[in-house]
């Protein structure tokens, strides 16, 4: 899980190999207007996510992606 109070995105760069190799389900906490009406930062995560392999599953403000069917890296 990931709640890191609108460093989502920063967080996510930074384990975007992990994220790749060795993650199966991400649950993240993304409030869009945190950061403020003009910043996209929170479709970004979503980029991110989808470019690593993820699908979204959830509801605003709480959001789960999973790599469901596809293999882990040494798993």
């Amino acid at each position: 899980k990931i709640d890191v109070e609108g460093a989502e995105l920063e967080l996510l760069q930074g384990a975007e190999k992990t994220l790749r190799d060795r993650v199966r389900y991400v649950f993240v906490e993304i409030l869009p207007l945190r950061r403020g009406v003009h910043d996209d930062a929170h479709i970004k995560v979503f980029e991110l996510l989808h470019a690593a392999g993820f699908s979204w599953i959830g509801t605003y403000g709480d959001f789960l992606f999973s790599r469901i069917g596809k293999p882990l890296r040494g798993a």
